[in-house]
């Protein structure tokens, strides 16, 4: 688990394996600078190893805050090993009336300092604060376009580049090449500033001992500034016994030499050998028809049995077992609009079939009527469906839907009924069930919300939330509607997810301690806890977030323990 009751065990980002120690540079990089130089002022580690070729050669600008002060956010591990300046020769630097020399070794601590610039003719005072994370990852980014524009410009847009990733000791973990950087996210990325992306690498590549994959995601958590509610549902999930829950490291993220903030480096929620262990269906697709097919085919909707509609492509030949695997979300009607594949329930909920991405008219009917045989099995007042009499356990594997549900139900999570509620069906020679999970996309949870549509309170810590009723085709009500359900709930509740919850909830103030120094470059780059003047009145209220976390957890775990009775 990301977190840990044991002082001795709490590190909730693990070192990883060693590696050979690259040039670092770090040069200027603000829109508005100091004259010529701010293209050229350079600040470099020098080191015997070079990045691999494919790696990207990692360099930190400075960046200039709204006030006009400068800011350089630097990895400790690295800094630590020995920094050298490097600018044009025909500037004249000094930091605090010291004169920097081209080459010379970099002394400066943490703290604010001046720089003083000459050049041209021409001189410039400014502030500069140093400011040094630890115990924290670092991650490098280079985009062929040298920029993040024309992702900002569009989600969608890819941009290909190079990395170099750094264990939390400063050894290079891992570098090579990105076939495609793209912008991911829905509300998170219209509705802030610092964005979420998601990293296609050339090669599966294993970063920070999480499992090779291709594809890896770097999770803002622009809506929390405690920046630890994503991992510490995972932490949760991964107690309750919730399978496939991703693997998350903390890390420092650098985009063509801009530091861009904490992000949580994060494994992605797919169909993968290291991720859902379950059969390919849109590569057993891809392998029994012509690539030129699969371009080329077009949209179609239409009605099938007692769905309301199911929506794909039409692929002209369908492997021999269409039964799995399938990776579903349930998710908003207007995001469902924009998805290529799915479904539409009787009860008008919206399921995207986030894989196979383009589903044939046989797949998306197969999975699409097997949501809904559950749907009105589960809906029913005995949970038999009433067209084939199967009781709605014999749809689902109810362990997983118990877990996923207390998850959502003791986070209070805002996006419970709505979206980012992921299932999954393996083939039938493996299981004819649908699963629930993986858990996903908690930085609205704990009390990170305020007061919904229906006037619930998410920050109030009483109350049921998940198994209320917000719309026809909520399926976390439906359940609590049924006996047998509400008695395994309570089960794994008092077996291990309250202790779990318990657990998690105090290891949260020792969590944001050790990413402090990260989580204050992160609120300066950022400009968050503005209303604390010193930088100890912002370092306590960065703390105090995780003090509200374990409060209202604690809360909530003595209010539940009224509700799961029937364990």
């Amino acid at each position: 688990m990301l977190f840990a009751a044991d002082a001795a065990d709490s590190s909730f980002l693990s070192a990883a394996s060693e590696g050979n120690l690259p040039a670092l540079s770090m040069t200027s990089g603000s829109e508005e600078g100091l004259s010529a130089i701010e293209e050229a002022f350079v600040l470099s580690l020098q080191a015997g190893d070079a990045v691999p070729e494919s790696g990207a050669l990692p360099r930190i600008c400075w960046w200039q805050a709204g006030s006009g002060d400068y800011y350089l956010f630097l990895p400790s591990s690295l800094y630590e090993k020995g920094l050298f300046w490097q600018f044009p020769r025909s500037a004249q630097v000094s930091i605090d009336g010291r004169v920097i020399l081209p080459d010379s070794r970099c002394t400066l601590s943490a703290g604010t300092h001046q720089l003083e610039v000459l050049q041209g003719g021409q001189t410039r005072c400014v502030p500069l604060h140093v400011m040094l994370s630890s115990q924290t990852a670092s991650l490098f980014l280079e985009t062929a376009s040298g920029g993040l524009e024309t992702i900002h410009a569009d989600k969608n847009a890819t941009v290909e580049g190079r990395f170099s990733l750094f264990d939390t000791a400063g050894s290079l973990n891992s570098s090579g090449k990105i076939d495609a950087l793209k912008g991911r996210g829905n509300s998170s990325w219209t509705d802030t500033d610092k964005k979420s992306y998601q990293m296609k690498l050339a090669e599966r590549t294993d970063l920070l001992s999480m499992g090779d994959s291709r594809k890896w995601l770097l999770l803002a958590n622009a809506f929390d500034r405690s920046l630890l509610r994503n991992a510490a549902a995972f932490s949760m999930a991964e107690g309750f016994g919730l399978a496939c829950t991703p693997q998350a490291k903390f890390a420092d993220v650098y985009a063509n030499g801009q530091y861009i903030g904490n992000y949580l480096l994060s494994e992605k929620v797919e169909i993968d050998k290291n991720r859902i262990p379950i059969t390919d269906l849109e590569k057993a697709t891809e392998k029994v028809n012509e690539a030129k097919a699969l371009e080329q085919a077009q949209p179609f909707m239409t009605e099938t049995g007692r769905l309301y509609s199911v929506k794909g492509v039409q692929i002209p030949v369908d492997p021999p077992d269409i039964t799995g695997g399938y990776l579903l979300e349930l998710e908003t009607s207007d995001r469902y609009g924009l998805e290529t594949s799915g479904f539409m329930t009787s009860r008008m909920q919206t399921v995207v079939i986030k894989s196979p991405e383009q589903a044939s008219q046989a797949q998306a009917s197969y999975i699409g009527l097997l949501y809904q045989d559950f749907e009105d099995a589960v809906f029913s007042e005995d949970g038999k469906n009433p067209h084939t009499g199967l009781h709605y356990t014999e749809y689902i594997d109810l362990d997983s839907f118990a877990k996923k549900y207390l998850l959502e139900e003791i986070c209070k999570n805002l996006d419970a009924a709505f979206t980012s509620q992921y299932l999954y069906k393996p083939a039938d020679s493996v299981s004819t069930r649908l699963f629930a999970g993986p858990a996903w996309d908690y930085d609205k949870a704990i009390a990170a919300s305020g007061v919904t549509a229906e006037g619930i309170d998410l920050h109030d810590p009483d109350g049921l939330y998940a198994a209320q009723r917000t719309k026809d085709s909520d399926i976390w009500y439906a359940l609590w509607q049924q006996a047998d359900s509400r008695q395994r709930v309570s089960r794994i509740y008092w077996e291990n997810a309250r202790q779990t919850t318990q657990t998690v909830a105090t290891a949260l103030p020792l969590a944001a301690r050790e990413l402090l120094d990260s989580a204050m470059m992160n609120a300066a780059r950022w400009e968050l806890f503005t209303e604390g003047e010193t930088e100890s009145e912002r370092e306590a209220l960065y703390l105090g977030c995780a003090d509200e976390m374990e409060d209202f957890l604690m809360k909530r775990l003595a209010y539940l323990d009224t509700q799961f009775t029937g364990g």
